[in-house]
């Protein structure tokens, strides 16, 4: 289980361009492009599955969703799948 967390409003928050990948996703992207979320699937009150790709390249994450104390939701990185293109970038 990976430890990054991420607050609800930062996930659907597009990326800056200075970053070349989203905060949750681990997985560098094989050309000059960026990993985005795409979909994303509540599946009850503590599981969110996101679909991202770069284009390419695309995976699924697994996200352990928390509400905190101060009423804000976590996101914690549980699993992450990547499915590579046969296609060269």
């Amino acid at each position: 289980m990976t430890q990054k967390s991420l607050y609800c409003s930062n996930l659907w928050r597009p990326i800056s361009l200075r970053t070349k990948n989203h905060p949750l996703i681990s997985y560098r992207p094989r050309r000059n492009a960026k990993f985005q979320i795409n979909k994303i699937k509540l599946l009850n009150h503590r599981w969110v599955i996101c679909d991202f790709s770069d284009g390419l390249d695309w995976g699924e994450l697994l996200l352990k969703m928390t509400l905190n104390d101060n009423k804000t939701l976590s996101f914690e990185v549980f699993d992450q799948t990547l499915y590579v293109s046969e296609q060269k970038p």
